[in-house]
């Protein structure tokens, strides 16, 4: 006896009403749709992979990144449609759609120079999670690219836009680059107004492979003089990495390990362990 309602037994839903589910204005029901496509697991044909690259153009995070997950189920024959609509969709007047696009291009390991743009419009958003997923994929572009990522990020770390400058560093932080440039934007970080950035700054002045003298002495200025005890805290912790042989630092550490905030007290005696370890 056959089965007339849209979900036949053991199949998931049947072709026509997933498909009428993908296109659905709401967002819940293409999730469901979504899960039901991942579930068979079977290679998407041209048809279904595109309703799905129209799924990424919905706000709901959770819809943007299934999505995305089950795009890289496309079949050998819709790849090509499916990456000229998420090139297409890079350049489209809504925001939501640019950023699905360009994390589903990522996650399909499409990171060319062409993510530039939109990877930097992500790095300032004010979704957290949209911010260190473009971050991510920055990196990933930037080890493949470095000639176009890291002149963006230079000049992203000196934008006015203080969460696409504190993202810029992270990036440049997590790319390891040993371009001269990169320790005269940290040194220029440090002294933001802005104390997110700071804190970006430092973290990133750590993870330099050669970090110059001044960084030492910025540091200290930092845990002496900044108006931010988170900033002061990161700065002493700093202090574990930049400043083996410097008097000044031995000295602010013994005194911050007997200080009233148990944060830098703990950052201290942290950065007292790391000095005194090996070299």
């Amino acid at each position: 006896m056959s089965d007339d309602s849209p979900r036949a037994a053991g199949d998931g839903l049947a072709d026509d009403a997933r498909r009428r589910a993908l296109a659905s204005p709401d967002a819940r029901t293409r999730l469901a749709a979504l899960e039901d496509l991942a579930r068979a697991g079977r290679p998407l044909d041209e048809v279904d992979a595109l309703a799905v690259v129209d799924c990424l153009g919905f706000a709901m995070k959770a819809l943007q990144r299934r999505a995305a997950d089950v795009l890289r189920l496309s079949g050998d024959g819709a790849r090509p449609a499916v990456l000229a609509s998420l090139r297409a969709a890079l350049a489209s007047p809504d925001a939501a759609r640019r950023w699905g696009a360009t994390y589903a291009l990522g996650r399909l390991g499409i990171v060319d120079p062409v993510l530039v743009p939109p990877l930097l419009e992500a790095l300032a958003s004010r979704d957290g999670d949209q911010r260190w997923a473009a971050a991510a994929l920055m990196v990933e572009c930037g080890a493949r690219h470095p000639a176009t990522v890291l002149p963006a990020l230079l000049d992203a770390s000196r934008t006015a836009v203080p969460e696409l400058r504190k993202m810029a560093l992270y990036v440049l932080r997590d790319l390891a680059s040993h371009d001269p440039r990169v320790p005269d934007a940290l040194l220029t970080a440090v002294r933001d107004d802005d104390a997110g950035v700071r804190l970006a700054a430092v973290s990133a002045l750590t993870r330099l492979a050669a970090a110059p003298g001044r960084a030492c002495d910025e540091v200290l200025r930092l845990v002496h003089e900044d108006p931010d005890v988170g900033v002061r805290r990161a700065a002493m912790s700093a202090l574990g990495h930049l400043g083996r042989g410097v008097a000044g630092a031995a000295t602010a550490i013994a005194a911050a390990c007997n200080s009233d905030d148990p944060g830098l007290r703990r950052a201290a005696e942290a950065a007292r362990r790391r000095l005194d370890g090996p070299a």
